[in-house]
């Protein structure tokens, strides 16, 4: 269903500027621009589906301490980039960083 609408002039503005930056045409970035918002609605949508799903299933949720133990993950924190940032068990041990999964890598 086609619809339209008017942005503000400074939107036009800086829509103008981004399709000349990325050579590609201002109907790609609306489309771009209307299409990642429902997105994230559709998976915030999903999230709090797969949520009530979980409480009404009265499983019990696992402590994240003893997630991270499970899965090796104990002194571990998630850095800014994404990554995870793990101390090793030793006093003074060094710190290293894994990729997170589907972030790039070989």
């Amino acid at each position: 269903m086609p619809t339209s609408g008017r942005p503000p002039r400074e939107t036009g503005s800086r829509q103008t500027a981004l399709a000349e930056r990325t050579e590609r045409s201002k109907a790609f970035s609306i489309r771009e621009a209307a299409s990642r918002p429902v997105e994230d609605m559709e998976e915030y949508s999903m999230a709090v589906e797969a949520y009530e799903d979980f409480l009404a299933s009265g499983e019990e949720a696992i402590p994240l301490d003893v997630l991270k133990a499970s899965l090796g993950l104990e002194g571990c924190v998630h850095g800014p980039g994404g990554e995870d940032i793990c101390q090793t068990g030793q006093e003074g041990g060094s710190a290293h960083s894994s990729r997170p999964a589907g972030k790039g890598g070989p």
